[in-house]
């Protein structure tokens, strides 16, 4: 490891977990899966529904987040594409700050939470919601 990336390496290790997973998450791409989103909503005129716009979002979002960032992270560090001086955001299993199976377990949280927003976009969108609440 060179001596500037074991000391971004140390600089990252200071930080709380969830900062970590912050980093790791690559917030900035995000707005990139919410254009398709908006696009629609604007497209929709009159019949726009905020609440199904919103959850919409959401399932976007975490998709972006887990099928995308987390996974990308994980897999070229396990083919060892990515190198620790990588340009962009720090790569945190390819610095050691991460496992590819922490990687896929936050995933999978991430992909329940998206298919639970998604669902609730159908329902609001179909005109149903939940008699117990959670989709409202």
């Amino acid at each position: 490891m060179t001596a500037v990336a074991g000391d971004a390496r140390a600089r990252l290790a200071s930080l709380p977990a969830p900062a970590l997973w912050l980093i790791a998450a690559r917030l900035k791409t995000v707005s990139l899966s919410q254009v398709p989103v908006l696009a629609g909503a604007w497209r929709a005129g009159e019949g726009f529904r905020l609440d199904v716009t919103v959850a919409a979002m959401i399932a976007t979002a975490t998709i972006q987040i887990s099928g995308t960032n987390l996974w990308n992270d994980a897999a070229d560090a396990a083919r060892g594409v990515d190198q620790l001086r990588s340009l962009g955001p720090p790569r945190m299993t390819a610095l050691g700050l991460s496992t590819a199976p922490r990687q896929g377990a936050r995933r999978c949280e991430l992909r329940a939470r998206a298919t639970f927003a998604g669902l609730c976009s159908s329902r609001s969108a179909a005109g149903r919601s939940s008699g117990s609440g959670w989709c409202r």
